[in-house]
């Protein structure tokens, strides 16, 4: 089976730290607060400008990336998907704002000490890259991901925090944690 995997909120705990910077940095812009508390993207969950995302990435994005823990049980997880002979894909956002998102990204997989079949950043639109790759099951926390790729048969474990609106399709599973993730495939 080919699966699909996120980086942000998926294998790294991420979106903690965004929750928190983006607060901080909408403050220091004079912003409204947030907008939209079920947005699972930062700039729609403050409505930021496309110049204000972009200097909220150059000013804290970058930091939260390199610094982000990995997410609890993932590693023993992927190691046991491995196992099962699964083809693990990475499919993620990172890159599609900033360039020096995408080495840090390769940092951040080399620390999960994880043989991946591939990699695929910058892919902000992850339908193409899905059905390119041909994953069965992609497992991501963006609602908007999860709708786009559910509707399109592609089956999806919903990796939920405490951000993102319900998605009610067959293809969807929700997911709060990596034990969860590999009873799915179990």
């Amino acid at each position: 089976m080919n699966i699909g995997i996120d980086i942000d909120g998926v294998m790294f705990d991420t979106e903690s730290f965004l929750r928190c910077y983006g607060d901080f940095f909408d403050m220091e812009i004079g912003g409204r607060g947030v907008v939209d508390d079920k947005a699972c993207r930062i700039q729609k969950r403050f409505d930021w400008s496309d110049s204000q995302i972009k200097d909220f990435m150059h000013k804290y994005a970058i930091e939260i990336q390199k610094n982000s823990p990995i997410m609890p049980g993932v590693v023993e997880v992927l190691k046991a998907l491995k196992e099962m002979g699964h083809r693990l894909i990475v499919i993620s956002a990172r890159g599609s704002i900033l360039d020096e998102e995408l080495p840090i990204a390769y940092e951040c997989l080399k620390k999960l000490n994880i043989e991946f079949d591939e990699v695929c950043l910058n892919s902000l639109d992850k339908l193409p890259v899905c059905k390119e790759q041909k994953i069965d099951v992609m497992i991501d926390d963006a609602d908007t991901n999860i709708i786009s790729l559910s509707e399109a048969g592609i089956k999806c474990l919903y990796f939920r925090s405490v951000v993102g609106k319900d998605v009610i399709n067959d293809n969807v599973v929700d997911v709060t944690n990596w034990a969860e993730v590999l009873r799915y495939f179990k």
